[in-house]
């Protein structure tokens, strides 16, 4: 399992109440997740520290939302994806027979005010590790 971001520096500012755009794809070997929902739970407890979510689309992708904003606030936070509603199996099979788990992945990430906050999720297997620390 693992994180990639895009970074750099920009020149954003953070919008209303300093919530930062966020977004990324959830990927299953190469392939994306096609239906889910990711939350970014916090892992420091700050005055700013709240939990961000978004549904996963066909393509992958999703972007964040806090308290119905879109966005989240800077800080760390673990990352879990869990299957679309109805879906009872906490896993999936890309086309290459790869074997992911939904839940917890234990991957955290860094959103920040500088940088992109575009985040490529990949999920481990059952076998896989569930620790990774990356992003920013």
């Amino acid at each position: 399992m693992s994180i990639t971001t895009s970074s750099g520096c920009s020149d954003w500012v953070a919008g209303s109440g300093g919530l930062i755009p966020v977004s990324g794809i959830i990927l299953c070997g190469s392939d994306p997740l096609k239906s889910g929902t990711v939350h970014f739970e916090p892992v420091e407890n700050s005055e700013e520290a709240r939990p961000a979510s978004g549904p996963i689309i066909a393509d992958g992708r999703f972007q964040l939302t806090t308290d119905g904003s879109p966005g989240a606030f800077r800080g760390r936070y673990r990352v879990i994806v869990n299957p679309a509603k109805g879906q009872e199996d906490d896993r999936m099979k890309s086309k290459a027979g790869i074997v992911c788990v939904l839940g917890d992945t234990g991957q955290t990430v860094i959103v920040s005010v500088k940088g992109r906050n575009d985040f490529k999720i990949r999920l481990a297997g059952p076998d896989g590790p569930r620790d990774g620390d990356t992003g920013e």
